[in-house]
């Protein structure tokens, strides 16, 4: 038995909830799940998926229309996998070349790219947005930037990997973006840090005094 079968959602559900019990908790959460978008639009300036966005976006808006939850082209596939599983790279350098905008991801799903931080700039520009908003990955303080204010990975899930915190994102009218932060309880092994205290960044000091953290986009900037 795999290790993606042993740490599956089916299998804590049914630890959880007994055989029955859990079989029935995880198929009415997939019901639910197949029901979502694969991707939205908030306040039309966010563009809001699981993994992220992909390189074929940058031919713009007329895109959205290939985005379906049951592709059937390889050119659906691609996009689908991308919006789905790609993930945001800051470990290369700062690079206009295409090839440094999309990078293959070889370490988890190798079908879907990365993007750089300029990969990141060119989809969102070329279809009017101003952040992205997305999760997929876990990070140890419950969300995290990327390209400044351009992109969010928010992360739902305490205790994930490395004791890690969680964080609940919301999006209000305004188009403010608040991160309500959930602190890891588990007291055997704690987070690396304990962020539901404010914390001093170079040159910029953290206004919020407890586990909540507001920010408000205008062009890519925090107002």
């Amino acid at each position: 038995m795999g290790d993606y079968v042993i740490t599956s959602c089916l299998t804590e559900c049914i630890a959880e909830y007994g055989e029955r019990g859990g079989r029935e908790v995880w198929k009415a959460a997939n019901e639910f799940f197949a029901e979502l978008p694969i991707a939205c639009v908030l306040n039309e300036n966010m563009f809001v998926a699981h993994g992220g966005i992909s390189r074929l976006i940058l031919k713009g808006n007329e895109v959205f229309d290939s985005i379906k939850k049951r592709p059937t082209t390889a050119y659906e596939w691609k996009l689908f996998i991308d919006i789905l599983w790609s993930d945001p790279d800051g470990s290369l350098p700062m690079s206009r070349d295409y090839k440094l905008l999309f990078p293959v991801n070889k370490n988890r799903t190798r079908d879907a790219d990365r993007y750089t931080s300029f990969g990141l700039i060119e989809v969102l520009d070329k279809i009017g947005m101003e952040c992205l908003v997305r999760a997929h990955q876990v990070v140890t303080h419950g969300y995290e930037p990327f390209c400044a204010t351009r992109c969010f990975t928010s992360y739902g899930s305490t205790n994930n990997s490395k004791n890690n915190n969680a964080a609940q994102t919301i999006v209000y009218d305004d188009s403010s973006v608040e991160f309500i932060r959930f602190k890891n309880l588990n007291k055997e092994t704690k987070c690396e840090e304990d962020t539901t205290k404010p914390r001093t960044s170079k040159g910029q000091n953290t206004r919020s005094k407890n586990s909540r953290r507001s920010t408000s986009l205008e062009n890519g900037k925090t107002k």
